[in-house]
């Protein structure tokens, strides 16, 4: 062998040493804050896991198609993502911001500029490590009591939302073509949004079933609306909006005492009794909390429920 090539040879070993022990180190780094270069396997899965500080206020995810689990009185916060390929998503950790984003495909590891271009790095391009097609994407956020969270935001076509035992005061925002809620005991403060688009454009499909809820606000538009609400108490205004559907909401107290503007040329029923297109009533000025259901044909009832409410 030529003295040469052996001196290519030696050094190219050398550059794949300092590669791998630059990797290593920067990854004990990244885990050391609480962030990881690589996912993790957990069985057939893979977890990035991100811890979520007192500071942040705002969580966004933007996803294609995948589940969303939100788990209420953790010991501390944090979020895992999984199945995500890791050459397909951007995640950004600033200022108050917590930012997700599913890219679309290959060519958005690539960033082209006016004058060049740039790519998220080369650990992605090394890294072949990828989910199965057949797993479940999801992310699961778990939020401890005293995260001073103010928005969630979840951006997506096809979106499943799942929420357990959250008492955090935030406003909702789901962004999506179809979506499904489900939620067991969901109190807050602030709204709790669902459209598709920022101008409140009507999504495709809500489904909304909800065993107990407390929010200030509720704001729904979409094509077809199906609600099922075992135990609600509104404090603000309820508006939604749909074409068809069925919508079924239960209150801690009695209907009459909450205003009430609904329109429908579907059954409606309120307090058990059966009303034609319209029911209107001003409530009782004690009794904060407003409903206004306007739908082309959706049946819409309203009841008092006949389930013990849990203590706040």
């Amino acid at each position: 062998m030529k003295p040469t090539s052996i001196i290519s040879l030696i050094v190219a070993f050398l550059l794949v040493v300092t590669g791998l022990v630059t990797c290593f180190i920067a990854q004990n780094i990244a885990s050391a804050n609480g962030e990881f270069i690589f996912a993790e396997s957990r069985g057939d899965d893979l977890v990035n896991t991100v811890e979520v500080g007192e500071d942040i206020s705002k969580i966004e995810l933007i996803i294609e198609n995948a589940e969303v689990n939100i788990h209420g009185g953790s010991d501390q916060s944090y979020i895992e993502f999984i199945n995500f390929s890791e050459n397909y998503y951007s995640l950004s950790k600033s200022n108050t911001i917590i930012s997700f984003d599913e890219l679309p495909d290959l060519m958005s590891m690539l960033k082209f500029w006016e004058n060049g271009f740039s790519f998220k790095g080369m650990r992605y391009i090394l890294n072949f490590t990828k989910p199965s097609e057949d797993v479940k994407k999801s992310v699961n956020v778990y939020l401890s009591k005293d995260q001073n969270l103010k928005i969630i935001d979840i951006q997506s076509d096809t979106c499943t939302l799942n929420i357990e035992n959250i008492e955090i005061n935030c406003d909702y925002k789901i962004c999506a073509n179809d979506v499904t809620v489900n939620a067991n005991t969901l109190k807050t403060d602030g709204t709790f949004t669902v459209n598709c688009g920022p101008k409140e454009e009507r999504a495709k499909s809500v489904n909304l079933n909800i065993s107990y809820a407390l929010i200030k606000n509720l704001n729904i538009a979409s094509k077809n609306i199906t609600t099922d609400i075992d135990v609600f108490k509104l404090t603000g205004e309820s508006n939604i909006t749909c074409d068809s559907g069925n919508i079924s909401i239960k209150l801690i107290s009695d209907p009459t005492l909450s205003k009430l503007d609904i329109s429908t040329e579907g059954a409606l029923t309120v307090n058990d009794l059966e009303y034609l297109n319209t029911y209107q009533s001003e409530g009782d000025p004690n009794f904060p909390g407003s409903f206004i259901i306007n739908t082309k044909k959706a049946d819409v009832n309203i009841s008092k429920t006949n389930i013990t409410a849990p203590q706040n």
